[in-house]
């Protein structure tokens, strides 16, 4: 399982393209792979938001956050992604979210939630 993960992860981060990245979503999705592994569906995340692909990045999230929910790898890379693309209060909300499940942040959030925080201060939000 492990060398599978590893080989799904690798070609994951060569997809260039919104097609590959489906295809190989598909074959993990086949393989109940995504369902076993934070580290492998942060990756579908951060690819999908790089190609643009917000809306397939928090469908990934919500697909399995039920399932790997504890996972703050999956926290980060939505929050991340939010965050990237200039979607603050949803980045903001899915924050929230994770805190009202228990999970504390790392330091590898806080960084994203203060740059959300500053942006929408602008605009009087998030004092």
């Amino acid at each position: 399982d492990q060398s599978l993960f590893h080989y799904f992860d690798h070609i994951l981060g060569l997809c260039l393209t919104a097609q590959q990245c489906r295809q190989v979503h598909a074959q993990v999705l086949l393989s109940d792979l995504i369902y076993r592994s934070g580290s492998l569906t942060a990756s579908f995340i951060s690819v999908y938001s790089r190609l643009g692909l917000l809306l397939d990045a928090r469908n990934v999230f919500e697909t399995v956050s039920l399932v790997l929910r504890s996972d703050l790898r999956l926290w980060n890379s939505i929050i991340k992604a939010n965050v990237s693309h200039g979607l603050h209060e949803n980045a903001l909300e899915l924050y929230t979210g994770m805190r009202e499940r228990g999970l504390t942040g790392d330091g590898f959030i806080v960084p994203l939630i203060l740059r959300a925080c500053r942006y929408l201060s602008r605009f009087g939000l998030c004092r």
